[in-house]
């Protein structure tokens, strides 16, 4: 009896050693371009808060219309509005400065799921997944952006496309891991 203690003892204290090196190393891997650490005044750390280039690629973007789309642009695309186009576009900014972008209409999979919770309520769950998380038919490749953190200046070009999808180029005034307010034109 002696031994099957020792033994499962030993091996138990095996496990939880490979567990905290594992949590431990997880914990302090991060990207300080990406991320600071959130210490408190003891020095204490609570994980980590975004930096502005982190919020900008945490993760993607919806193109959302919020004011007038003064685009001229009154041509279709495979039998749909560029207006309707814009709506289902979604963009991902990649750290090296590229952009990948595709349409919601694309989805094999969708990303929003309804769930039904224990009460027998609905509850719809949007995942934010990375382009290389999802299950689409295509991701386009041929962007880029550019942005000046110190004075809000962002370009965002979905380079040559057949979509009608327009440099935008303005001023940021919301950038956090889900808000990205973008002022069209506005670079004064």
């Amino acid at each position: 009896m002696t031994i099957t203690a020792n033994c499962i003892r030993n091996v138990s204290f095996s496990i939880l050693t490979l567990f905290i090196i594992n949590s431990c190393q997880s914990q302090i891997s991060y990207d300080p371009e990406l991320m600071t650490p959130d210490n408190d005044s003891t020095g204490v750390n609570h994980g980590f808060n975004y930096t502005a280039l982190g919020c900008f690629l945490a993760y993607p973007w919806k193109y959302l219309i919020v004011t007038i789309d003064t685009s001229v642009q009154k041509g279709e695309y495979s039998g749909k509005p560029i207006k309707q186009i814009k709506e289902e576009l979604l963009f991902e900014p990649q750290k090296d400065g590229s952009l990948k972008y595709w349409f919601s209409s694309d989805y094999l999979v969708s990303p929003i799921d309804t769930i039904t919770l224990a009460d027998g309520n609905k509850s719809i769950v949007i995942n934010g997944l990375k382009s290389k998380d999802l299950k689409i038919k295509k991701i386009y490749n041929t962007g880029s952006w550019s942005v000046n953190f110190k004075d809000s200046i962002i370009s965002i070009d979905f380079g040559k496309n057949n979509f009608g999808l327009n440099l935008i180029k303005g001023k940021y005034d919301l950038l956090t891991a889900e808000f990205l307010n973008i002022w069209k034109g506005k670079i004064n």
